[in-house]
């Protein structure tokens, strides 16, 4: 099934309301300010090649080889941003979630 960003903004609202969880899952494509397309995670998972050296701009104390081990796994690297830099789980999820507003 495919939403419009309508219709996909019209059912999160009615979930959040609800609280409940969906019955389908939904990939969303966010935009910025400036109109850009920010990808989904599954698009930096599938060309992990590409954004791994942005990754690596971002988060300089990551050595290559987690950058072998997250392989585009959103959840590896929250977690190796947490064992590199000291980070609460919470604070890495922000930091990851704010570098996905600005890969290109």
């Amino acid at each position: 099934m495919k939403l419009n960003r309508i219709g996909a903004t019209a059912v999160t609202a009615i979930v959040i309301a609800l609280g409940v969880a969906p019955a389908v899952s939904f990939t969303t494509v966010a935009h910025a300010q400036d109109g850009k397309v920010i990808p989904s995670w599954d698009r930096v998972k599938g060309n992990w090649n590409k954004y791994a050296g942005q990754v690596r701009q971002q988060w300089g104390k990551l050595t290559e080889d987690d950058i072998t081990v997250i392989n585009g796994q959103r959840q590896e690297l929250v977690g190796r941003l947490q064992i590199r830099y000291g980070l609460a789980k919470e604070e890495a999820e922000k930091q990851v979630e704010q570098w996905e507003k600005t890969v290109n």
